[in-house]
């Protein structure tokens, strides 16, 4: 059964928190010695390493917008960093750097990983190469933050051009936790919620099961009991009455739930396998 791919925009949280194991070998890179960091440069690096940074617009030296940063049809480049030490960004494939922070706000390039160009097509293939040399100079940050709002950063790269960016919180920072990674089936028809007392609202009807292969085929077992959730209780996903298949997804158990609130958030991961098509 094909596991499908194209959700871009939804697992890049989630593999910023892994960056560090998924990367091969750097060019013999030390782990990252930032000097003694202040205590707001420390705050910035918690602020850096607990979102995932969503690009918005690119300006040259001049203040001029670089419009052909900007893909619509492919979304939104990304940026993540660890507190570890490691960065990446996201223009059509993943380019990853080890890097160190300075109490002046910048990102020196400590060691560099590994990156393709394979599937990328135009103007991504042009682009992804403009953004390696970038990055890979170093550069300066700027975070800004307002009430209510997710923080900005801004990203000054040494040609004088600019990044701004918008934070999305990772997992960790939105959940309090990695969480457990696991599969749900999700029926083709919505049907009525359980714990509701009219019995009117419409939920999804979903459960939890796992896959094996056994003599070089692959199958789903250990099928758990069918219940009942919110249309809207899987983040980043949104069901189509028709569509019947398997979503990988990770649960969060909240460690502070909202009063009256659910006490278990999922985030999807990637859309497994279908069964039938909306």
């Amino acid at each position: 059964m094909a596991a499908f791919s194209n959700f871009r925009g939804i697992t890049h949280g989630l593999v910023a928190l892994a960056i560090g194991a998924a990367i091969l070998p750097l060019a013999q890179a030390a782990a990252p010695t930032h000097t003694t960091l202040s205590q707001d440069v420390q705050r910035d690096l918690a602020v850096l390493a607990g979102y995932e940074w969503r690009f918005i617009a690119a300006y040259d030296a001049a203040g001029k917008e670089q419009k052909e940063w900007q893909v619509p049809e492919w979304g939104p480049h990304r940026v993540s960093f660890t507190a570890s030490g490691w960065m990446g960004a996201w223009v059509c494939n993943s380019m990853n750097w080890r890097y160190a922070l300075t109490n002046g706000r910048a990102i020196k390039i400590i060691g560099y990983g590994a990156t393709t160009l394979a599937g990328c097509s135009e103007p991504l293939m042009s682009l992804q190469p403009r953004a390696r040399k970038l990055f890979s100079a170093g550069f300066q940050f700027q975070l800004q933050s307002a009430q209510g709002k997710p923080p900005r950063l801004t990203l000054q790269f040494a040609d004088g051009s600019r990044w701004d960016l918008d934070g999305e919180p990772t997992p960790l920072t939105k959940y309090g936790s990695k969480g457990e990674q696991i599969m749900r089936e999700v029926e083709a028809q919505h049907v009525a919620c359980e714990n509701n007392a009219s019995n009117s609202l419409p939920c999804l009807k979903v459960r939890q099961l796992e896959w094996g292969v056994r003599d070089g085929k692959g199958y789903f077992f250990n099928q758990q009991a069918w219940q009942t959730l919110p249309l809207n209780a899987i983040d980043k996903w949104q069901h189509k009455i028709g569509w019947h298949g398997v979503l990988r997804v990770r649960k969060f158990v909240l460690k502070a739930p909202s009063d009256g609130g659910a006490r278990v958030a999922y985030l999807l991961e990637d859309e497994y396998t279908r069964f039938s098509a909306p």
